[in-house]
């Protein structure tokens, strides 16, 4: 590859200048993630998406796990993802999650 003043540009200087940019893109698209996790959910349990609060996020294969809270209910949510790669490249959900509400203990 050439550069501007015509001397060679090695692939892995290329790689080196490169790494910094893509690390800091993933940590914008991984509050992306949260934010399209927390809207998604929201249009699932018919709230506004700063009700919910995600927590307890984390990924197995194509399935995205996390807890999800409105108010004083929590729920344990799952969606799945297109693809490993469009996890790591683009933090894109892109299924409808599905939430089922948190048991809670009979008080005596």
């Amino acid at each position: 590859m050439l550069r501007l003043d015509g001397t060679q540009m090695t692939r892995f200087t290329l790689l080196a200048l490169l790494s910094p940019a893509a690390l800091f893109a993933g940590c914008a698209t991984a509050q992306d993630s949260k934010d399209r996790l927390a809207s998604e959910t929201a249009a699932l349990l018919g709230v506004n998406a700063d009700q919910v609060a995600i927590s307890n996020r984390r990924t197995s294969g194509t399935t995205i796990y996390y807890m999800a809270k409105t108010n004083s209910v929590e729920y344990g949510c799952s969606t799945e993802i297109t693809s490993v790669a469009n996890l790591v490249m683009s933090m894109g959900v892109t299924h409808p999650p599905k939430c089922q509400k948190k048991a809670v203990p009979e008080q005596n």
